[in-house]
């Protein structure tokens, strides 16, 4: 399907489905990471105020561009 989706036969929505339907009892933040403390298990986000989330797994995903 990736030939459909590069030459605009197909959008690339109808071929994936939403993380946060897949992912049950899951968070999902998104923002830019400044900080993360592993030993007490705290992210902060920075945002306005900036946000200390507790964590028991954590997932980052990288932008680039």
């Amino acid at each position: 399907m990736l030939a459909e989706v590069a030459g605009s036969s197909l959008e690339p929505t109808h071929i994936s489905s939403p993380i946060r339907t897949s992912l049950r009892r899951t968070r999902v933040v998104r923002g830019p990471v400044t900080s993360v403390d592993l030993a007490a298990r705290r992210a902060l986000i920075a945002s306005d105020p900036p946000v200390t989330l507790a964590y028991d797994e954590l997932v980052l995903a990288l932008l680039l561009g």
